[in-house]
């Protein structure tokens, strides 16, 4: 039967009142043309459920936008609704569901979670904020900010690795009603820097939907959780505000904060309010660790606002979902059998969401309107009326969502890494890959010492992904708190995915090439590093609770499942580009928001922000998760904007460790927002100087440095760098392995050598196998033995000398298409050169 023929099929029995199988005619329709702008338009007017018809009627937008009959239906679905009222029955049992209609879902169409039924269920007079779950231990390293974890130095030998979260993957903005206080906020202490006397006005959210509830913010000073990194003055509390703003006030959470005081004689009368990637990620505890990157560069100028978003870091009560890091890191190492994966995921989120529920979180108040509204409440809390907006990735969108319902809050704002709102980042996911590998490609090419090394660098990797997806490889990986290794199967898909994740990350952006030509000559190395951290990461940082609440409601309820699959699959195999903890395809990603209960947006959540708010949109040229374009697509919606594109940088510029000019450009944007930033830097920017492999043609300069033993010194590559402890690195780039160790050990070299061949020794200092005695020379003041050995499949060179009752011990790490030259360059001068100085 026809399209014409199904539309006047369900025409007949629509006249005659049958909606229901109208309902199926409808559905019949669109499931054989899922453009059908009639079949989706009648579907939304026919189902009976709300959220059916929701998602229908905004399908019939997303073809048409000036369709007037589907406008006007969401309208009418969407009028407000009498404010919430505590019932007065103690009652326990829930009113029947409403039945479903005859006509079986159709199977084109996400599978819609019900709307939450309205209990009567006695609401307590006074309810305490959830009690926290305990927070996973440990405190993340950054190199850089928003969960870009620092590499580790593991023992005495190398575990030189790159974390990789993505967390920072993006998300849709929800927006819930806002609501606003009805008396000005209470200081219970004074701020730095502000006047906690000043009145300030409370602004009116820009949302047609009424105010339902009425509550104060209220700030709470409270000891940091961190010693003070700066000279400066910090205050840390919480502000307190409800969990759900249209249901209860009384039903609280805590949200932690903290203010940097400036360090100026005369700050600006805006903080600088910096909003945290992810969804999830912590901000106050990063505030510390990074305060250097993060932090220092505002206080001249500014107080520094920070605080952990509803859900995450500090705050209370943080959603965990210790289930889900444990499949996952069960899953990265093969242990889950193929045919049962999508169940055991499924099982997890179940798990996760459960508990949960049962510790009283109300999962569906953990949004980015709801972050956007908290936002508003800790400003008022602290003093403020207005700030200046810092937001990165994830942040981005955060930054959006108020300065599209509080634009009188914002004097300027800074997005870097930008996530627009009207973008489904699932569906452009394969997309965003092939510009970001574009540029990495079309990079290589224009430099000629990279182009010159590898003349084939794109199609060698198109090979190895095609290789590995024919036969997957069985990679060994650091498992640096489990004090050993284990080993990862790595199809074309996890290649993929690796590199992808690399391009984020600005250091390591140099070594892709390299690691990529070294991949295909059997040299493992970087996949073995960059493959042990990713379940560390995400039990240390990411909130997975609010990530997965986010993630449902913005993105993944709002997509059509065949729409999500294409996304994420691209040119290549379904599920390749997946989103831990999501796994599978379009169908498969719905049903696990299924499980969560999550519910679609509200139409116009994703229409782009237009004002006049002077905004600074920054970008990394690399990056492969928000691409230039989106920043670009941001700046043309906002007439008063500063668009500018890095072109040496991965995710999060303004993090950059290796130049300045992003965080210069955010100052001088700050100082005079109206005028715009002083981008003179950025003509002096250049793409990535890319690693190529050492050769003999060019001698290294070598420098004495005096080792951590005060009487010995030695010789070093003088651009190399000094973690200190007698390590040194090349560090040219996050996926450069290179690394020299010097070393006295309080013991005889058989003793150490002893050691260094015990057979648990191995797992734990990532050495493949004993050490093989190679030469013995005099080299200098001392008497060397010469070993070799390799650690994960590349070369390790070991000499050993004696000091006296102690041993001096010189260690290089080397990929091996480099090992022969570094060698003669490196590691034989420098055990020559190793002489006591007193």
């Amino acid at each position: 039967m026809s399209n014409k023929d199904l539309f006047q099929s369900a025409r007949n029995p629509s006249q005659e009142g049958n909606r229901q199988a109208a309902a199926a005619h409808y559905a019949r329709m669109v499931q054989s043309d899922p453009s059908s702008e009639e079949g989706w338009l009648g579907l939304g007017l026919a189902l009976e459920e709300t959220p059916r018809r929701i998602y229908c009627l905004k399908r019939v937008l997303a073809l048409n936008p000036v369709n007037e009959s589907a406008r006007r239906a969401l309208e009418s679905l969407q009028a407000p609704t009498p404010p919430f009222t505590e019932p007065a029955s103690d009652g326990l049992e829930a009113p029947p569901a409403t039945p479903e209609p005859a006509p079986v879902k159709p199977d084109y169409a996400p599978k819609m979670a019900e709307p939450p039924q309205e209990s009567p269920v006695a609401t307590p007079a006074v309810s305490p904020a959830h009690p926290a779950r305990k927070r996973t231990s440990g405190t993340a390293w950054f190199l850089g900010i928003f969960t870009f974890f620092f590499l580790a130095v593991i023992g005495l030998i190398i575990a030189y690795a790159t974390g990789i979260l993505d967390a920072y993957l993006p998300v849709q903005f929800q927006s819930l009603v806002l609501f606003q206080p009805t008396s000005a906020p209470t200081i219970s202490t004074p701020i730095p820097g502000q006047d906690p006397t000043r009145e300030t006005a409370v602004p009116q959210p820009t949302s047609t939907q009424p105010a339902q509830i009425s509550y104060t913010p209220v700030f709470e000073a409270g000891e940091c959780p961190f010693e003070a990194p700066g000279d400066g003055e910090i205050t840390c509390g919480t502000v307190t505000v409800p969990e759900n703003r249209s249901r209860s006030a009384t039903d609280t959470i805590r949200l932690a904060v903290a203010i940097y005081a400036s360090m100026g004689s005369s700050p600006a009368a805006e903080p600088v309010l910096f909003l945290q990637g992810g969804p999830g990620g912590g901000a106050v505890e990063l505030s510390a660790d990074a305060y250097a990157i993060l932090v220092e560069p505002f206080l001249d100028d500014h107080v520094f606002i920070t605080f952990d978003q509803r859900g995450t870091g500090l705050s209370e009560p943080v959603l965990p979902c210790d289930e889900l890091t444990q499949v996952y890191s069960q899953d990265l190492r093969a242990l889950i059998p193929p045919e049962t994966r999508d169940l055991v995921y499924l099982n997890a989120f179940r798990a996760c969401h459960d508990l949960l529920n049962i510790e009283g979180a109300d999962l569906g108040a953990y949004t980015t309107a709801e972050n956007a509204a908290d936002i508003r409440d800790v400003l008022l809390a602290l003093g403020y009326e207005r700030a200046d907006v810092y937001g990165v990735s994830y942040g981005t969108r955060l930054g959006q969502v108020f300065m599209r319902d509080y634009p009188g809050m914002v004097r300027a704002a800074v997005l870097d890494s930008m996530l627009p709102l009207e973008v489904n980042i699932y569906a452009l996911s394969s997309s965003s890959a092939e510009a970001s590998l574009r540029t990495l490609f079309d990079a290589c090419a224009a430099d000629e010492t990279c182009a010159g090394a590898y003349p084939n660098l794109e199609a060698d990797f198109w090979s190895l992904v095609d290789l590995f997806n024919a036969s997957p490889l069985s990679v060994p990986v650091i498992v640096p708190y489990a004090g050993g290794r284990s080993y990862v199967p790595v199809d074309g898909s996890m290649l993929l995915n690796q590199v992808l994740a690399s391009l984020k990350q600005t250091w390591m952006i140099p070594g892709i090439p390299q690691s990529i030509a070294q991949l295909r000559g059997g040299d493992t190395t970087s996949l073995s590093f960059t493959l042990g951290f990713p379940p560390v990461d995400w039990e240390m940082d990411i909130s997975l609770g609010m990530y997965i609440s986010v993630m449902c409601h913005e993105y993944i309820m709002d997509s059509d499942p065949l729409i999500l699959t294409a996304g994420l699959s691209g040119r290549y195999d379904e599920g390749d580009l997946g989103w831990f903890p999501f796994v599978g395809d379009g169908e498969d990603y719905l049903r696990l928001c299924e499980t969560w209960e999550a519910v679609p947006p509200m139409p116009g959540e994703d229409e782009p922000v237009s004002n006049d708010i002077p905004t600074l949109v920054i970008a990394g040229a690399f990056d492969s998760i928000t691409p230039p374009g989106f920043g670009e697509m941001v700046a043309a919606h906002l007439p008063h904007s500063f668009y500018l594109e890095f072109p040496d940088q991965g995710h999060a510029p303004t993090a950059a460790t290796n130049t300045d000019c992003p965080m210069t450009t955010v100052l001088t944007f700050l100082e005079h927002p109206e005028s715009g930033p002083d981008d003179d830097c950025l003509a002096q920017e250049t793409p990535p100087r890319f690693l190529v492999p050492y050769t003999l043609s060019e001698p290294l300069p070598l420098l004495y440095v005096e080792l951590p033993d005060d009487d010995l010194e030695a010789l070093i590559p003088a651009d190399w760098k000094d973690y200190g402890d007698g390590i040194y690195t090349r560090a040219s780039s996050g996926l450069d392995i290179t690394q020299l160790n010097i070393f006295r050990l309080d013991m005889a070299p058989a003793q150490a050598l002893s050691i260094l061949s015990e057979r648990t020794f191995y797992g734990r200092m990532m050495l493949d196998g004993e050490p093989t005695l190679e030469d013995e020379q005099v080299l200098g003041d001392f008497n060397w033995k010469l070993y070799s050995t390799t650690s994960f499949g590349t070369p390790v060179d070991m000499a050993l000398a004696s000091d006296g009752s102690t041993t001096l011990m010189v260690l290089l790490f080397t990929h091996t298409n480099e090992h022969d030259a570094l060698y003669q360059a490196v590691f034989l001068p420098v055990v020559g050169s190793v002489r006591s100085t007193k």
